[in-house]
């Protein structure tokens, strides 16, 4: 299949959800039916969060394009320890599109003789601050989420690598060129190579950019009268396309709107298929019925959620669902806070990759003091909301 056809499946496919109690009524509310459950879940995610999540996958599609990226590296490269620290939050923070794509990157900063306390700070922010994934919490969960994900995240950044430095140093240093080449031909095959040489925008362009499509999210989520969110959001986008024709190249917003389907032909799929498991599991849950052992400000949820969230892997945004149901059910927010913040941070396949670039010693470390920390933010998180 072509992108255009991927497109009109995936666009279909949502009409469907969005449209489904028309042609099947029983998918309009909760069922016993795990079938019918599941169905309901997807009806309602389309309805409250599918079309929010369109302008939030454009905006991650523009950072992946439009953010100076080899700039930011090669800041982090010649930055003295001290100021690295704050660059790599920076740098990470920006560059948090896709979790996987961060090791090669981190690979390289390591190659580069780059301390081992600032390239983990880097690869912590760039894994946790998943720019999908957190505004897509904002989304669904609610802001709050979002902003304790990123306020926990980069503290937690800061003192992982703090302490990764002080008590590891730079022992047992590695060179895998193997995975600093695989980001620069995965840059190659995505065409992302041939923005290096076109001159950097103006800030004030990218600041009024995003501003425009984070209003247009906003505004999208926002709960407004039917014809008035209609409206405003056409009148946004119609500032936005002239903005975009003013200020950037055609090749760019070719780009743009490649890695914009990229992001959508990977992340929708599997996000319909997590939100129709859960909607499949949920049919045999009562509601409240985590309430009892996990509700609350509980030390327990908070260790469950974090361990739960370390012990599989979750593509990107399919752990948004699951956070929800778990909400729904009756699992306390500190709970939930915890899991979302390892989910995206440790899994299996991250542990492997890891022990290869820093040794599993480092790594068991680097895992340990993740699943600690998200249990405290959940406790912290838990005892404000």
């Amino acid at each position: 299949m072509d992108e255009e056809d991927i497109v009109a499946v995936l666009a279909l496919l949502f009409l469907f959800f969005y449209f489904m109690p028309y042609a099947i009524p029983e998918t309009g509310e909760r069922s016993v039916n795990p079938l019918i459950n599941g169905l309901y879940l997807l009806h309602d995610y389309a309805v409250y969060y599918i079309i929010p999540l369109i302008p939030a996958l454009f905006i991650t599609g523009a950072v992946s394009v439009f953010l100076p990226k080899g700039d930011l590296i090669k800041n982090l490269e010649k930055k003295p320890v001290s100021g690295a620290y704050v660059w790599a939050l920076f740098s990470g923070a920006l560059l948090a599109v896709y979790s996987s794509m961060m090791f090669p990157i981190f690979a390289g900063l390591r190659k580069k003789k780059v301390d081992i306390g600032p390239a983990i700070s880097f690869l912590y922010a760039a894994s946790a601050l998943n720019i999908l994934s957190i505004l897509f919490v904002g989304i669904v969960l609610g802001p709050e989420y979002s902003l304790a994900l990123i306020l926990f995240s980069l503290v937690f950044a800061l003192l992982i690598g703090v302490f990764s430095s002080r008590y590891f140093g730079d022992e047992g240093r590695r060179k895998y060129t193997g995975l600093f080449e695989y980001w620069d031909q995965l840059k190659e095959g995505r065409g992302l190579k041939e923005l290096d040489s076109l001159p950097a925008h103006d800030p004030y362009e990218l600041i009024l950019f995003f501003a425009g499509m984070l209003a247009l999210l906003v505004t999208a989520a926002w709960p407004l009268d039917g014809v008035l969110k209609t409206a405003v959001i056409l009148i946004l986008l119609g500032l936005l396309w002239l903005h975009v024709k003013r200020s950037f190249r055609e090749l760019e917003i070719r780009i743009w709107l490649k890695e914009t389907y990229l992001f959508s032909e990977r992340s929708l799929p599997l996000l319909f298929m997590s939100v129709f498991i859960m909607g499949l599991f949920s049919s045999f849950m009562l509601p409240g019925s985590l309430e009892n052992n996990l509700g609350g400000n509980s030390a327990v949820a908070s260790i469950l959620g974090s361990v739960f969230g370390a012990s599989l892997y979750f593509p990107t945004l399919t752990d948004v669902p699951i956070a929800k149901t778990l909400l729904d059910y009756g699992m306390g927010a500190g709970g939930v806070l915890a899991f979302l913040l390892t989910a995206q941070m440790v899994s299996p396949t991250t542990m492997f990759v890891l022990s290869k670039i820093i040794g599993v010693r480092r790594t068991t470390v680097y895992v340990i003091l993740t699943v600690v920390l998200s249990i405290l933010a959940g406790l912290i998180f838990g005892f404000f909301f």
